[in-house]
């Protein structure tokens, strides 16, 4: 196992390597930006002593643990200002969690099965692209469900007996919610964990002690989150966190998060069968979940598995029906969870899981070849570039700041500009990237404004296309978009004034 694990993680340290082109925006995911910003900020917070720029990071609902430990990793390029490093050794943690929870799922299968099938079942998640494309960037997830299954595994240990390895795992799921708050839908595997007794033998005996224990695990799980994100107890920091909470929630709404109304199939589609399981192999975990989830209520022995089963079919049934996102890292922790299931213990499993492996190979070999054959320098991309090296040559310096669409492909380092002159667009375009009263309403004294020098839109953006804004939930956010750009073009009140145009880009700069 040691092999297969050590070869997993250097394919993961050869492809990330390879993937790395710094300086070109357009191969940085928006949310690994914000990230890079977010620990430059703590590591200027650490040499300046400066408490309140350690905490000040993107995304509170990724927990400070997360940062901390890619901090710790990077610190020493951020020294020498070795930006390849600073992006690459935060895709290396991710790899280290994901090849910890493959580890995690050969151990348990191992407690329940046969020594072939704990092989068969690691190479079964192997064939999984969702398994390699979280590893492949800058992102929580993957430590997330690192302690989610080592939660399940304690759980497992335990064996209903409440003792210590059932603390060991609500250790492991604190752990699991201060990396990434999403881990809180892993709740009711606690709760039918507690109460199974009283579930499935339809008796309330010892109610009231299985209460007390669910109060204190729950009790022990936020004080864990507390201490790893201190800055809580502060009500300056208990109000970024929960402005960011509430901003995640609502994006997660049926009503709004991805643009345009996605039904559930196309979530499915997008976010499951493209990247976990083919169709045919997530219809038979569906009816296995099914069936595990009826027999926690029908069948007296106990069965971790039918707990599992419960946990997925609850986060399924939030995930596709109740939100309007198809982003496959959202499955990532209940779907590497799910694989357990399919540890049966019949010598036909043998048999069926090396059948999986193959139609999952055979039937997801195109987005494999994405993420393996991926080349991330296009002549476009070059040409793309190149263009805005020119434009600003001789125009800016290590004061200037440009605000920018994300996976823009640009060359700054050759400016002499690093990135943090460079900020992302994230979400819409509105007055909050570039006003700073109007920065501050958002985010609330938390995090540091940047007076933005020029503004660089892609010709390809959406806003220049009003008549495509009817089709999207967020069509309001388009048309003040579109409204700024008008107030930009006719160097309107908002400051800034037309600057330059090519095949690629509008640019606008800070009145003089």
């Amino acid at each position: 196992m040691k092999l297969i694990l050590g070869i997993v993680f250097v394919i993961f340290a050869f492809v990330n390597f390879r993937h790395l082109n710094i300086g070109f925006l357009s191969l940085v995911e928006i949310d690994e930006y914000a990230f890079h910003h977010s620990l430059m900020n703590m590591f200027e917070g650490v040499i300046e002593l400066n408490l309140k720029k350690i905490f000040s990071f993107y995304l509170y609902s990724y927990g400070f643990i997360f940062f901390l430990i890619n901090l710790i990793f990077t610190f020493p390029f951020f020294l020498f200002d070795n930006i390849e490093m600073t992006i690459y050794f935060p895709r290396i943690v991710s790899a280290l969690f994901a090849v910890g929870s493959l580890y995690i799922i050969y151990i348990f299968a191992l407690n329940r099965s046969s020594k072939l099938v704990s092989y068969l079942i690691v190479l079964f998640v192997l064939t999984m692209p969702g398994f390699w494309r979280n590893a492949f960037w800058f992102h929580p997830d993957w430590m997330m469900t690192f302690f989610l299954l080592l939660s399940i595994f304690f759980y497992s240990k335990d064996n209903f007996d409440y003792k210590k390895y059932f603390w060991y795992g609500t250790f492991s799921f604190g752990f699991a919610i201060s990396s990434k708050f999403q881990a809180i839908t892993f709740y009711p595997f606690l709760f039918f964990y507690i109460f199974y007794e009283n579930f499935n033998l339809k008796k309330f005996y010892n109610y009231k002690l299985k209460i007390i224990l669910f109060i204190k695990s729950i009790s022990v799980s936020i004080i864990i989150f507390i201490i790893t994100n201190p800055y809580i107890l502060h009500p300056l920091g208990f109000e970024v966190w929960l402005v960011d909470f509430i901003g995640n929630m609502k994006s997660n709404n049926i009503t709004h998060g991805a643009g345009e109304i996605l039904d559930w199939k196309e979530k499915i589609t997008n976010a499951i069968t493209s990247y976990y399981f083919t169709l045919s192999i997530f219809i038979i975990l569906i009816f296995l979940i099914i069936f595990n989830s009826i027999k926690y209520f029908l069948h007296k022995k106990k069965n971790i598995l039918n707990i599992i089963s419960l946990y997925v079919l609850i986060n399924l049934i939030y995930l596709i029906f109740f939100v309007n996102k198809d982003w496959q890292h959202y499955y990532l922790s209940i779907l590497m969870a799910s694989s357990l299931l399919f540890i049966i213990k019949s010598k036909k499993t043998k048999y069926i899981l090396p059948i999986f492996m193959v139609l999952n190979l055979t039937l997801s070999f195109e987005q494999h070849k994405k993420i393996f054959l991926y080349n991330p320098i296009t002549q476009e991309h070059l040409q793309m570039s190149q263009s805005l090296v020119n434009i600003f040559s001789g125009k800016v310096d290590k004061s200037t700041n440009i605000l920018i669409d994300p996976y823009v492909p640009f060359d700054f380092t050759s400016l002499d500009m690093g990135y943090k002159n460079i900020h992302n667009i994230y979400g819409t375009l509105s007055k909050k990237h570039f006003i700073k009263e109007d920065w501050y309403k958002v985010y609330p004294s938390f995090a540091s404004f940047s007076e933005k020098n020029f503004i660089v839109l892609k010709k390809s953006s959406l806003y220049f296309y009003p008549e495509k804004f009817n089709s999207r939930v967020d069509k309001n956010e388009y048309q003040n978009a579109y409204d700024i750009i008008q107030n930009f073009d006719s160097s309107g009140d908002f400051g800034y004034e037309k600057f330059f145009e090519n095949d690629y880009f509008f640019i606008w700069r800070k009145k003089r």
